[in-house]
């Protein structure tokens, strides 16, 4: 059966594992969630506060989000006219969207403000994040529905995004805050993954630059308590700063001289903790999309260098998430460094040993040679932290003993890497014809590096 048909207000499979569990008791309720249309009623009746100073306005949410009342064919016909009337506008060709797409949703008070420009500088990402509160703002019906206290609907703002994602700023990757929302913009975003991959299989053969899609879900969370608390603190913080402002109380440089949002949700602890009873209802809608794509849960009740370093740890580059698989077939045969690096001290106990046990007469030359060639260059330029060698030593010509010694100093604990030279020396002149005669001259240059001694700190 598909997604949602004829399940209505059944339980779904649980989404959060044992461990997620474990670090967010309270995500407890994304396992069983249901919402009935009578409770979005009585929330959207009473969830209004202050988008600006001294505006008051009322947040429309959308009815739709009840999974009861839309099955999965409706929402693919709903996707479907939104996505032929993008397509007549701009042609098939030109539905070039991001490589790269993260679908952000924070609790409130969980620092989207601080942490959204640190999670695009992890990913190379430079163009603004698309909230889509203000992509409903700037578009003149979106704005008037919204002004009227109308509902806006998932296809009208499906259609104000797909628009925004097609900008060329957002070519390389974008960060959509506050979409998806409801179940049917969840069944959207699946839609638009496959969607991107049908035009990537379309247009790939024609060298056109459709890449492979890489959707990514992040959820800044906090508890309901530690979210109040945070929204009440700001709300405090805005109010005083706004007081400095309107007496003139500023300083010399003009920065910070500008109102700060005052929300009736950060100074109403029952409007604060509805706002966070909204945010897990759309969490509990969101967490289904962890079935297809990369879902990442950060724990922002942290300390800040906490929280981006676990961003940081989340994503980091991953080449079976980022690249084709045409491109990741065709080099498959290269090892991963992290893999080669889990045995690759046994390798060289294990060659060390090999060298002693076939060729110790070999070996013990070269250990001498180090200890008398290698070593005293070492030591003169200890303070440098590198040093190089330039040896012409006939047992070099022998490549086992090249190995045996950048093996001997790696065990020592010097970084070495080393090549062959090979130059031409004239050696005869034919009296008769001029012609010259040459014999070939070989080196080997050892370039070996470790941590430079220090004489004294600077000053």
């Amino acid at each position: 059966m598909p997604e949602g048909e004829g399940r209505g207000g059944a339980e779904r499979e649980a989404l959060i594992t044992p461990e997620e569990m474990v670090l967010f008791p309270e995500l407890a309720f994304a396992n069983t969630i249901t919402t009935r249309p009578e409770d979005v009623s009585k929330k959207e009746k009473a969830l209004q506060w202050d988008d600006g100073v001294g505006q008051r306005k009322k947040r429309t949410r959308d009815v739709q989000a009840n999974s009861s009342l839309f099955s999965y064919k409706d929402s693919k016909v709903a996707f479907q006219e939104v996505w032929e009337a993008v397509e007549a506008e701009i042609g098939r060709e030109n539905m070039r969207f991001p490589k790269e797409i993260i679908w952000l949703m924070g609790a409130p008070g969980a620092g989207k403000g601080t942490n959204v420009p640190f999670i695009m500088r992890e990913r190379g990402i430079t163009a603004e994040a698309l909230e889509v509160s203000a992509l409903l703002d700037k578009d003149p019906e979106a704005k008037r529905k919204k002004d009227e206290g109308v509902m806006v609907s998932d296809q009208m703002v499906l259609k104000l995004l797909l628009r925004a994602l097609l900008r060329d700023e957002y070519a390389n990757g974008a960060v959509v805050d506050g979409f998806p929302r409801t179940h049917m913009q969840v069944r959207f975003v699946k839609l638009l993954h496959d969607e991107m991959h049908a035009l990537r299989r379309e247009y790939f053969k024609q060298g056109l630059p459709f890449r492979r899609p890489q959707f990514r879900v992040c959820v800044l969370y906090i508890d309901e308590d530690t979210s109040v608390n945070r929204q009440l603190e700001r709300g405090t913080k805005a109010r005083s700063h706004n007081a400095r402002v309107l007496r003139g109380d500023h300083p010399k440089d003009g920065i910070g001289y500008k109102l700060e949002a005052e929300r009736a949700t950060d100074f109403d602890p029952d409007l604060a903790r509805l706002r966070y009873t909204t945010f897990k209802e759309h969490f509990g809608t969101l967490v289904s999309l962890r079935e297809m794509f990369t879902f990442t849960i950060i724990n922002a009740m942290n300390p800040l260098e906490k929280v981006q370093e676990m961003i940081k740890e989340q994503f980091v580059y991953q080449s079976h998430n980022e690249i084709s698989e045409e491109t990741l077939d065709a080099i498959q045969k290269v090892p991963l460094m992290a893999e080669m690096k889990r045995h690759i001290r046994q390798d060289l106990v294990r060659r060390l040993d090999t060298y002693q046990a076939r060729d110790p007469e070999i070996f013990a030359r070269v250990v001498d040679t180090i200890a008398c060639d290698f070593i005293p260059v070492i030591r003169q330029h200890a303070f440098g932290g590198e040093a190089v060698v330039v040896t012409d030593e006939p047992l070099f010509h022998n490549r086992v003993a090249v190995n045996m010694a950048v093996d001997v100093l790696t065990e020592r604990g010097f970084h070495v890497m080393s090549r062959e030279d090979k130059h031409r020396i004239p050696r005869s002149i034919d009296p008769e014809t001029n012609e010259i005669e040459y014999c070939e001259h070989i080196q080997w240059i050892f370039r070996i590096r470790f941590p430079p001694t220090i004489l004294r700190k600077f000053e």
